[in-house]
């Protein structure tokens, strides 16, 4: 199953090892997209578009539309 990791890079509960180890286990997949939101928090599905809600949301939406 093609396979997007949303990360920030302000998320205190994701740290840069786990999303990296996550991408190599991901064998299987023919997409395995790593994409880090700079400056965005945890809650950015949550915040300001300015604050990286748009690029989530756009990186979501480009993923599912592949």
């Amino acid at each position: 199953m093609p396979t997007l990791v949303i990360a920030c890079e302000r998320d205190f509960w994701s740290r840069p090892e786990d999303r990296e180890k996550l991408k190599r286990e991901l064998v299987h997949a023919p997409v395995a997209r790593v994409v880090v939101i700079p400056n965005a928090t945890h809650f950015v599905f949550l915040d300001r578009p300015e604050r990286g809600r748009k690029q989530f949301l756009d990186e979501v939406t480009a993923f599912l539309s592949r």
